[in-house]
C-alpha cells in the first residue's frame, strides 16, 4: 500500500476452526470509547465463564504522542505561518522525500531526514531550526508550546461497523461449541446501549460453515456411490438395499458397542 501520513493500517488474520484454541467474540457500535468500556466489562465477566483462559479485550489504549501548539503572537512577529511551522516538523520528524539515485544495478530511495539521535526528546523538538523569511532562524520552542497526551485509540472496522474484539483462549478439553453454550446466555443478558450489537467470532462461524460443508459433502458422496452401483447393477433396487443395510449396520455396531461396555470390567 502507499504510505499514508495520518494513519499506520494494520491487518489481522483472524485464526481458522483447524485446530485453533482461540475464541473471539466482536462488539459493534459507534463509539470506539464506548466499545472500549464495554469490551472491558464484557472481559470482566467472561473471566469467570469455565473453559475461557485469558480473556482481554483487544481495545488498547493510544500510544503517547507530542502535540506543538504555535503561538499565534510570536508567529505572526516572526512572519510565519502555521503551515510553515507544520512543514518544517513533518520534515525533520518524517523526513522529505528526495529524487531516486539511479546506479548501474538499481534506484536508490533517497529520504533527507534528522539523525535518530537529534529527535529522541522535546528538548530536541524544541531546540529545532525554523527557518524566517529574512534569512535567519529561530528555534521551534520560541514559537510553540508542546504537550505529551495518550493519541487517539485505534479504530476497527468490520463490515463498515466500527468492532472491537474480545480475545480468549479455550482451556483443555473445551471446545468450540461448549463456549458458546456458555457464553451465549451472559452475552443475552447483557444490557447493551441502543445501537451497539454483538456477535461470536469468525472461529466459530468458521467451524459451523465446516460442519455445514462437511454433511454436503457426505451426502452428495452417497449420491455419487448410489449412481456408480446402480449404474454397475443397472438396477435402482440392489444399490437402495446395500445403502439401507449400512443404516442398520450402523444402528447395530452401536447397541453391539454398547452392551459390550457395559459388561466390560
Amino acid at each position: 500500500m502507499p504510505e499514508i501520513i495520518i494513519g499506520k493500517p494494520s491487518f489481522q488474520f483472524d485464526q481458522g476452526a483447524g485446530g485453533s484454541a482461540a475464541f473471539t467474540l466482536q462488539l459493534a457500535g459507534e463509539s470506539t470509547e464506548r466499545l472500549a468500556d464495554i469490551s472491558h466489562e464484557v472481559a470482566a465477566r467472561l473471566s469467570s465463564v469455565p473453559g475461557l483462559e485469558a480473556v482481554r479485550s483487544e481495545a488498547g489504549t493510544g500510544e503517547e504522542e507530542v502535540q506543538v501548539i504555535v503561538n499565534a503572537r510570536p508567529r505572526l512577529l516572526l512572519g510565519l505561518t502555521t503551515e510553515q511551522v507544520a512543514l518544517t516538523v513533518a520534515g525533520a520528524m518524517r523526513g522529505d522525500r528526495l529524487p531516486e539515485l539511479r546506479t548501474t544495478e538499481r534506484e536508490v530511495t533517497m529520504r533527507l531526514a534528522f539523525r535518530e539521535s537529534d529527535r529522541q526528546s522535546v528538548e530536541d523538538l524544541a531546540q529545532m531550526p525554523v527557518m524566517l523569511a529574512d534569512g535567519s532562524r529561530t528555534e521551534l520552542g520560541s514559537v510553540a508550546d508542546f504537550v505529551v497526551s495518550p493519541s487517539d485509540r485505534e479504530i476497527q472496522r468490520l463490515n463498515r461497523l466500527t468492532t472491537v474484539t474480545v480475545n480468549a483462549n479455550l482451556a483443555k478439553g473445551t471446545t468450540m461449541e461448549d463456549a458458546r453454550k456458555r457464553v451465549e446466555p451472559i452475552m443475552n443478558d447483557y444490557p447493551l446501549p441502543p445501537g451497539y450489537t454483538w456477535k461470536f467470532g469468525r472461529g466459530l462461524d468458521e467451524s459451523d460453515e465446516a460442519v455445514k460443508t462437511m454433511t454436503q459433502n457426505v451426502l452428495l458422496a452417497v449420491v455419487l456411490i448410489f449412481l456408480v452401483m446402480a449404474s454397475l447393477f443397472e438396477s435402482a433396487l440392489y444399490p437402495l438395499s446395500i445403502i439401507t443395510s449400512i443404516l442398520f449396520a450402523i444402528v447395530g455396531s452401536v447397541w453391539f458397542l454398547a452392551l459390550t461396555a457395559r459388561r466390560s470390567p
